[in-house]
Parts: structure tokens; sequence; C-alpha cells
């Protein structure tokens, strides 16, 4: 283990300053991607099952076609059902940074 400066230029690989590599990024808004029976922001307009698998199936196939290396998602409120996919997809590593919240300009009341 290198304990000073000198000693991890001295075990570092040379870099091959000819050798380039490609990194696709993608950043995706979702749209409400919300397993049914569940809602966020229409609760008359819940995703039946067909609609919901038409869905999954065109991400799945995005992710197929454009193949990200990493990929931003917006507007996840079901995450498991993600995470499947993009581990189908060949990506290998997910975090979910947040979870959604409710943001209202009417104060929250309880009974």
């Amino acid at each position: 283990m290198a304990h000073n400066i000198d000693e991890l230029e001295s075990v570092a690989a040379p870099i091959d300053h000819k050798r380039t590599a490609n990194i696709k990024i993608a950043s995706i808004n979702l749209f409400n991607f919300i397993e049914p029976p569940l809602a966020y922001y229409d609760f008359e307009n819940i995703y039946s099952h067909g609609q919901w698998q038409k869905k999954c199936q065109w991400l799945s196939e995005f992710l197929a076609h454009r193949q990200p290396d990493i990929v931003g998602f917006q507007e996840v409120f079901s995450p498991e059902p993600l995470k499947r996919i993009a581990r189908e997809q060949g990506l290998g590593y997910f975090a979910v940074v947040d979870e959604p919240t409710l943001i209202s300009d009417y104060p929250s009341f309880r009974s």
C-alpha cells in the first residue's frame, strides 16, 4: 500500500492517451411510473394492467436499443419494477436518491 505521493506515482499504471472510451448517458422522464392499482397525480386515471405492461415493454425496448451506460430517471413512483427492468437490460447498479413527496399549496389536515 502506498503511503506517500512518490509511491503512488511509482505503482500507477501508465496512461494510454491514444485509447478512448465513449460513455452513453440518458435522462428519461417516465411520466408517472407507478404500478397499478396505485396512482400518484391523477387518482381517476390509473393504468390498466395492459397499459402498465406496455409502458414497461417500451422502456425495456428503449434501453435495449440505446444501451446507455448511465441513466437518470424522473417521475418514478414504483422503483422495484424499474430496478428489475434496468437489471434485465444490463444496468448493474441501481439507486433511488429520493422518495416521492407531496407538495401542495394547501395545508395538511389530520382528523
